[in-house]
């Protein structure tokens, strides 16, 4: 057989974490632990995004307290966001490709679910134990944001996009 790898198409940027193994504590706003709503809340009220960013319920908006009492955050627009089966085909050796078949499409839902899962989706909001458990990418412009909000001046520290490659 003539198989390298399957190839997915996914629309988006390719995300390098660190800290996988850690489980976000809620999904929404009205669900994280009430000490952290309120601070996600007064945040998103204040938040001015750059020009060239999404508006903010196209982010996937993951917030942790570092050391120094500070809230950090990481917007990101989630990359894996198509479906599997449009646009699924396997790399050959000879450079040509072919559909995938079943267990290929089924693998690539599993692969797509455990990247929604780490990442978020659109809208989410997750709150991490530490900034440890935060995706992590290299470039992407205005696809990841990162964010340092100082809460008792109430002031950003930092809110910038990311560099591109």
């Amino acid at each position: 057989m003539n198989l390298v790898a399957p190839v997915f198409s996914v629309f988006g940027i390719v995300t390098v974490l660190f800290g996988c193994a850690q489980s976000p504590v809620s999904e929404d706003i009205a669900d994280i632990l009430p000490k952290h709503s309120q601070i996600v809340r007064e945040i998103e009220a204040a938040v001015v995004l750059p020009s060239e960013a999404d508006p903010i319920e196209n982010y996937a908006r993951h917030y942790a307290m570092d050391h120094e009492g500070n809230v950090v955050a990481v917007y990101l627009i989630p990359s894996a966001t198509s479906s599997v089966e449009q646009g699924c085909e396997v790399a050959l050796k000879n450079f040509g490709s072919r559909p995938c078949d079943a267990q290929e499409i089924a693998e690539g839902r599993k692969h797509l679910e455990e990247i929604q899962s780490r990442d978020g989706i659109a809208g989410q909001v997750i709150w991490h134990d530490s900034e440890e458990g935060f995706p992590f990418v290299l470039d992407g412009g205005c696809s990841f944001i990162s964010i340092t909000y100082q809460p008792k001046t109430k002031s950003f520290e930092t809110l910038v996009c990311n560099g591109l490659a």
